[in-house]
């Protein structure tokens, strides 16, 4: 589909265009020994506006009464692709579009974001799309590129998802030993807990984009009754405790709720969830997990 000025969109709403770029692909795939696929499909700096301008335009030379049907075959052919991939590869899309521009529902029941949105690693952003995100992706990712040892637990855990990219800058030579410590125990830290942000979701605190806040949820098994919860006092934040309310336990179990920075506690699930847990946070900037089970 061209346009002005040079610019052109690869008509999927053609059937044969459609079968040629599915064929193409997967003689690649074979070719190049290729088991997962990985599509990133920005165009410009908004995907759907532009689209749609040719989608439009397509509509338009094929006259009256056709609004909508370039987009409507383009789309039912792009996901067709999609099926076509996954049964070829048998394993999985990563899908990217230009960091997290294709999560509708579609796409998402034949693709995992491992790279969900292109606006990562600052603190305050990336919470605030864990908050909303969960509420119907379960799986995800995002990344740390942060090495300052007194912000990397900070950053690293406001960014910390099911799937990782960790783009560390790291030189071994030039690091102490302290600090690739600390980058082992950050990459252990989301192996041990990243099963639980699969379960059942939480949030803990009402949405909130400033800096003096704080935010927190909870990810429960409820198969198991134990879980995790993360707590995130913010930059700003003057305020050094706030309370937090559990849901999904069970009443009269007595859970052990350990701090994995250390300090552990035990409560009835009625007490977390009916008086709640308070948790004391003295510097601003601090983010903390937590993990409960049934005491032994």
């Amino acid at each position: 589909i061209n346009l002005h000025k040079g610019a052109a969109l690869l008509n999927l709403a053609d059937e044969k265009t459609a079968q040629e770029v599915t064929q193409e692909m997967l003689a690649h795939l074979d070719s190049d020994g290729v088991d997962i696929y990985r599509q990133d499909n920005c165009f410009a700096d908004n995907v759907a506006d532009n689209m749609n301008m040719f989608w439009t335009a397509k509509d338009q030379e094929m006259g009256e009464n056709r609004n909508g049907i370039t987009e409507n075959k383009h789309l039912v052919n792009y996901l067709e692709y999609y099926d076509v991939i996954l049964e070829h590869t048998g394993t999985f899309i990563d899908n990217c579009a230009g960091g997290g521009r294709r999560l509708d529902l579609e796409t998402l029941k034949r693709s995992a974001p491992l790279w969900r949105s292109d606006y990562g690693y600052e603190p305050t952003g990336t919470q605030c799309h864990t908050w909303s995100i969960n509420f119907f992706l379960p799986y995800s990712g995002l990344g740390s590129i942060v090495e300052d040892p007194y912000a990397m637990t900070y950053y690293f855990r406001s960014n910390m998802a099911p799937s990782m990219i960790l783009p560390w800058r790291v030189d071994v030579k030039h690091l102490g030993k302290n600090i690739n410590e600390l980058h082992k125990s950050l990459i252990a830290e989301q192996r041990a807990y990243a099963g639980y942000m699969t379960e059942d979701y939480y949030p803990l605190t009402a949405y909130n984009d400033k800096d003096d806040a704080w935010m927190a949820w909870q990810f429960n098994d409820a198969d198991t009754s134990t879980g995790i919860i993360q707590v995130f006092r913010r930059t700003d934040s003057k305020v050094e405790t706030d309370r937090f309310y559990l849901s999904g336990l069970e009443l009269d179990t007595t859970y052990l709720v350990e701090n994995i920075d250390g300090g552990s506690a035990t409560y009835t699930g009625r007490e977390l969830m009916c008086d709640g847990i308070q948790i004391y946070a003295p510097e601003a900037g601090t983010a903390m997990i937590l993990k409960y089970a049934p005491a032994k």
